[in-house]
């Protein structure tokens, strides 16, 4: 949004395509009411045969959690059919949203260290469900720092 409250224009374009890949670059700020405009261009880029899509998220100014989990299914189809998507240069908001969702490594394709420092790729491809397990365990110990909170008083 611009100072006046106005929503940052939106656009997903094709960047470049070398070598059975695709550079995609998206900007503005994606939400459930327009997620598939952003899914379907990532779908049409498998489609036309690259093997793997970047998809360039540092102009990104808004995601909502519909939007990832509409990442998370296409990375999940994309690395069932041997393919690979992944985001690069996440933002500050973006990168916490991912980070909040359990998803940054699923999608990124390494894990954020503690201070928020890139830590070393992964080899291993994060599944939905890993990521499902990871932000319930976070879930929980934010619950029981709560409840020692509350006992406090």
């Amino acid at each position: 949004m611009d100072a006046r409250g106005t929503p940052a224009p939106r656009a997903i374009t094709r960047a470049s395509s070398e070598h059975g890949d695709a550079m995609l670059s998206a900007r503005g700020a994606f939400d459930r009411d327009n997620r598939n405009e952003l899914i379907s261009v990532v779908e049409a880029s498998f489609a036309d045969g690259h093997r793997t899509v970047m998809l360039d998220v540092s102009q990104v100014t808004f995601i909502d959690a519909s939007v990832v989990n509409a990442l998370v299914n296409c990375e999940e189809d994309a690395r069932a059919q041997g393919r690979t998507l992944r985001l690069l240069n996440p933002g500050p908001a973006t990168a916490q949203i991912l980070i909040d969702t359990g998803t940054f490594t699923a999608l990124c394709g390494y894990r954020r260290g503690g201070d928020g420092a890139t830590a070393q790729r992964t080899v291993r491809s994060v599944t939905r469900r890993d990521a499902v397990i990871d932000r319930a365990y976070q879930v929980l110990a934010a619950s029981r720092r709560m409840v020692e909170d509350v006992r406090e008083f």
